[in-house]
């Protein structure tokens, strides 16, 4: 993220009552909240709940008991009946959910909901999470469903970004303090082997993934479908904690790749009681386009690419809430808007696939505003602050997703400010890179260095020099045959200085 940006908090403690490390910090950027998580679902649970839970607490007692339900007590029990009944959570989630509420209670959180007369419990953490599937299930539909997305690569993309990915995206939602006073960027640093590090733009006590991307550079935009019959064919499976398991998980679907097919099997894996339209990506040029992967209770699952392209011009492909081959495609005039500036030109730019989707836009309940732009590492994202000022109409904060996936609580990156370093650490060469890539360096004088390579969870994973060396120009091949594709990080170190620098594996 930018360095010139001021970092307003920061928070690394430890938990009082139960003993344990808060696997956490909590950043406000721009004004933007930014949480970032290590260790375990239990650890990554915990910090969730002792650092933001009293925004958890607000978004559960205003927005889904006192707006969705109506202040009802029936209603909301009704809701949680239907939950527990007819939905199935794997362990994880539970698990993090049940260590989400022990942080608050830790940290002293005022878990008490005046209208349901008790304190919350990790089902109701579970209920939020699955509120897209309950609220159709419940016929609790947003008032503004008005989700967009673009996608723009190849021919569309060649005079900007050499023909790699733009995609650009609306969150629309209901227009509510909770949400848009409590928008969220998490970075999950999972410590599991099978699992990788992933980026969620989501709000506090959301697990799942709305709008998300992994290392390997897959990611996922969830819309609400129009289409949304239900047979009773439970046990149920909410979509985000879905779409998350197949951006977390490293090769959901075996087949040695990271890529978008992992995400549309994760969603045929899964029995779903509401309809959804997820735009899945990667960036890799013309070799891996996007996908929109349509998808109900009662049609199964669909996915389109630009061969069946429904009237879009160009290496484009566009979503909003109507299906367009799953069902016969509904009148809808942003898809139609989308349509009309395209059939100007199919070129893309980044700035021009904002605009698009800001022309398209809804007038009201646009909480966030996405962008990712692949061959640059590039996130920008936008936030609104009242239903009067809308995401997208506002100046977007910059994020680099290597710098979102560096852990500095695991890596010593303590520098002497005071004395000139006595070498020059290169960026390393050529990066992205695959299976190989050589770093180099420059000393001042004869010392005992270390260069050393990490992983994004802080772990060291190869030793390249240990050794006195000769004041003078030095070069190392890291050969990463055996590795996982993901971010990673390279550190020199001498007795007065040490320096990190990233490097990506994309094979």
């Amino acid at each position: 993220m930018k360095r010139h940006l001021i970092i307003l908090l920061l928070v690394l403690i430890v938990g009082s009552l139960s003993g344990q490390r808060v696997k956490g910090r909590l950043e406000e950027v721009d004004g933007k909240q930014v949480l970032t998580l290590w260790g375990t679902h239990r650890e990554r649970g915990y910090a969730h709940g002792y650092l933001l839970g009293e925004d958890f607490v607000s978004i559960f007692d205003e927005y889904i008991v006192k707006f969705l339900c109506d202040s009802s007590v029936n209603y909301y029990n009704t809701m949680q009946e239907l939950f527990i009944n007819r939905y199935s959570i794997e362990d994880k989630y539970q698990i993090e959910a049940e260590a989400m509420l022990q942080g608050m209670l830790d940290k002293g959180t005022d878990i008490y909901n005046n209208i349901l007369e008790r304190n919350l419990n990790s089902k109701d953490i579970l209920i939020c999470n699955a509120i897209p599937d309950l609220s159709q299930l419940m016929y609790l539909l947003p008032n503004s469903m008005g989700c967009a997305s673009i996608s723009s690569w190849g021919s569309s993309t060649e005079a900007e970004l050499d023909g790699h990915l733009v995609i650009t995206r609306l969150l629309d939602w209901d227009a509510h303090s909770s949400l848009y006073e409590n928008n969220l960027l998490i970075v999950n640093l999972p410590s599991e082997e099978s699992e990788q590090p992933w980026i969620s733009f989501t709000f506090a006590g959301f697990l799942g993934a709305l709008s998300g991307i992994n290392a390997a550079q897959v990611g996922a935009f969830m819309h609400m479908g129009n289409e949304f019959q239900c047979q009773a064919n439970d046990p149920y499976y909410p979509i985000l904690l879905t779409i998350r398991n197949g951006i977390e998980l490293d090769d959901y679907n075996q087949d040695k790749q990271n890529n978008p097919q992992d995400i549309v099997q994760a969603i045929k894996d899964r029995n779903r009681s509401m309809g959804s339209i997820v735009h899945a990506f990667q960036d890799h040029g013309n070799e891996s386009p996007p996908l929109i992967i349509e998808s109900n209770n009662v049609k199964e699952v669909d996915v389109r690419d630009k061969s069946d392209n429904t009237a879009i011009n160009g290496s484009n492909l566009a979503a909003t809430n109507h299906f367009r081959t799953l069902y016969s495609p509904a009148t809808c005039s942003r898809y139609d808007g989308i349509i009309d500036s395209l059939n100007i030109s199919a070129t893309i730019s980044a700035q021009r696939s904002w605009q698009i989707l800001a022309n398209a836009a809804k007038s009201e309940g646009n909480l966030q505003a996405i962008q990712y732009i692949g061959s640059k590492n590039l996130i920008k994202w936008s936030t609104t602050s009242s239903k009067e000022n809308l995401a997208y109409s506002k100046a977007p904060t910059q994020f680099y997703l290597d710098s979102l996936f560096s852990n500095p609580a695991k890596i010593n990156i303590e520098q002497s400010p005071n004395r000139i370093p006595s070498f020059v650490l290169k960026q390393n060469y050529p990066n992205p890179f695959n299976h190989s890539t050589t770093i180099e360096f420059q000393l001042t004088k004869t010392e005992n260095v270390s260069l050393t390579i990490f992983n994004s969870l802080g772990e060291v994973v190869k030793n390249l020099v240990t050794q006195k060396l000769n004041s003078g120009h030095h070069h190392y091949e890291w050969n990463a045959e055996g590795f996982p594709s993901g971010i990673y990080f390279y550190q020199l170190q001498t007795k007065a200085h040490s320096q990190i620098k990233k490097l990506l594996l994309l094979k």
